[in-house]
């Protein structure tokens, strides 16, 4: 008899007990397993957006400096031609030499052809580039000297030097009537073997880059 009359209550709970684990099993486990896929997601789209946010403010901070970076670009271009262009170059090299007080009674040019399989360990940013040798013979005492190697650098046109070579010699002078001779002025011989480029692919990257 009592048994009987706790039958039905059992049964209600077993019903309840099934249906909350059916309703677990279909839905809360299911979407438990979405919010923590979830939160896993929104961690690393945190990671990411730091990151990008990192990589926007070098950006914008390169991006100020875009003209000055684009006016050296622009100087640097200048100084490799997209032709050989001896005839200006000697002309700056002519300049120099009278600017400074030094002479230049040679110069000679030959075309350096870079060889496709040649791989040299002191190989330049400019080596894949086509280039002239260039050797300069000039004269004059210490202070032209120096002043027409610092006028290479400012001259314009790029030249890389690979090899020199230096002589002194002193003019000797006559003192009077005596016949005293004296030591003059110690000058130099200085002959440079180098090289200038041209590059007949040259684009202005800047100009592109506003285009584009």
């Amino acid at each position: 008899m009592d048994i009987q009359r706790y039958k039905y209550p059992l049964a209600v709970a077993g019903i309840v007990v099934v249906v909350l684990l059916v309703v677990y099993l279909a839905w809360i486990g299911p979407e438990g397993s979405k919010l923590s896929t979830l939160n896993d997601q929104k961690a690393t789209l945190i990671s990411q957006e730091q990151s990008l946010s990192t990589v926007i403010d070098h950006l914008k901070a390169e991006g100020g400096h875009l003209t000055a970076n684009c006016a050296n670009l622009n100087k640097r271009i200048a100084e490799i031609p997209t032709s050989p262009d001896q005839g200006a170059f000697l002309t700056q090299i002519d300049g120099l030499a009278s600017s400074t007080g030094t002479a230049t009674p040679s110069y000679t040019f030959s075309l350096a052809v870079p060889s496709s399989g040649s791989s040299s360990s002191s190989s330049s940013s400019t080596s894949s580039l086509p280039s002239i040798t260039v050797t300069l013979n000039f004269t004059g005492d210490y202070r032209q000297v120096v002043a027409f190697l610092n006028g290479l650098d400012k001259l314009g046109r790029l030249y890389t030097v690979s090899s020199y070579t230096l002589k002194e010699s002193v003019s000797a002078y006559s003192s009077g009537s005596s016949g005293i001779i004296s030591s003059g002025t110690m000058s130099y011989s200085v002959t440079l073997v180098g090289s200038i480029y041209y590059n007949p692919k040259q684009k202005d990257i800047c100009a592109t880059s506003k285009t584009s």
